[in-house]
C-alpha cells in the first residue's frame, strides 16, 4: 500500500529527522509537513516534503483542513513544549483537537503517537534515587502526555490496530549511528535503560514502521538502544 505521512509539528527536532528519515525509505513516500509558521522549515527539508500545510494543532478546523488537502494513511503526531521543567498542555489540548478532526474526516487513518517512558503504565527506574528526581523535574511532559495518550486510545478503541504509541527514553541529537541503528523494547516496569536515544535512530525506526506497517501498530512501545539494554 503507497503510503501518504502528515507530520504534526513538523518544525520540531524529531519531526525534521523523520522529514529526512521518510525522504529516503526505499518506498518514497509523500511527506506532508503541518506547522504554525511553514518559513520556519529549513528550505532544505521543505523541499523533501510534498507538502508544507500552515496550521495550528490546537484547532480541529485546522487539522481537519490538513487532512482533507493531504489524504494522509498515516499521522504522525511529534509535538514538543518550550521548556521541560514548566507546565504544558500543548499536547493534550492538540490531541483533543486533532482526535476530533478525525472523527470528523471519518476516513482509516494510522497514526503514530510520539510520547515518552514514564507516561501511561511506565515508570522511569534508574536507581540510586535518580529515576525519581528525573519524574519530578520531567512531571509536567508526563503529565501532558499521559494526557495525549489518553485522549488517542480512547478515539482508537474501536481501532486499537491504526494507533502506535512509541515512548522513547530520554532524546538528544548528535549520537546517531550511520544507518539504521539497532533499537529494542523494554517493558517499562523494571530498571530504565540509562542512555540516550538520538532522534535521528529514533526517526528511521519509525519511518520503518509507518512505510512497513509492522506488527507493532496496535501497542505501545517502549524504545531504548539495543546494546545498552539492562
Amino acid at each position: 500500500m503507497f503510503t501518504s505521512a502528515l507530520i504534526v509539528g513538523a518544525n520540531g527536532r524529531l519531526a525534521r529527522n523523520l522529514i529526512h528519515a521518510l525522504s529516503l525509505h526505499s518506498s518514497q513516500p509523500f511527506i506532508h509537513a503541518f506547522l504554525r509558521n511553514p518559513r520556519a522549515l529549513p528550505p532544505h527539508l521543505a523541499k523533501q516534503c510534498h507538502s508544507v500545510q500552515k496550521g495550528d494543532a490546537r484547532y480541529p478546523d485546522h487539522i481537519l483542513h490538513a487532512l482533507r488537502r493531504t489524504n494522509p494513511t498515516h499521522v504522525i503526531i511529534a509535538l514538543g513544549s518550550p521548556s521541560a521543567s514548566s507546565a504544558s498542555t500543548v499536547r493534550t489540548r492538540s490531541a483533543t483537537a486533532i482526535t476530533h478532526a478525525l472523527s470528523i474526516y471519518k476516513k482509516p487513518v494510522n497514526v503514530v503517537v510520539v510520547s515518552c517512558v514514564g507516561a501511561g503504565d511506565t515508570v522511569v527506574n534508574f536507581g540510586y534515587g535518580l529515576g525519581a528526581y528525573v519524574n519530578y523535574t520531567m512531571r509536567h511532559v508526563i503529565r501532558d502526555h499521559n494526557g495525549q495518550e489518553k485522549r488517542f486510545r480512547k478515539c482508537f478503541e474501536g481501532a486499537k490496530e491504526r494507533l502506535l504509541i512509541v515512548r522513547p527514553v530520554a532524546l538528544t541529537d548528535g549520537k546517531g549511528t550511520t544507518g539504521h541503528a539497532q533499537l529494542s523494547t523494554f517493558d517499562g516496569k523494571g530498571r530504565t535503560p540509562y542512555c540516550k536515544l538520538d532522534r535521528h535512530d529514533v526517526a528511521h525506526w519509525i519511518a520503518d514502521q509507518v512505510c512497513d506497517n509492522t506488527v507493532y501498530f496496535g501497542k505501545c512501545v517502549n524504545l531504548a538502544k539495543a546494546y545498552e539494554r539492562k
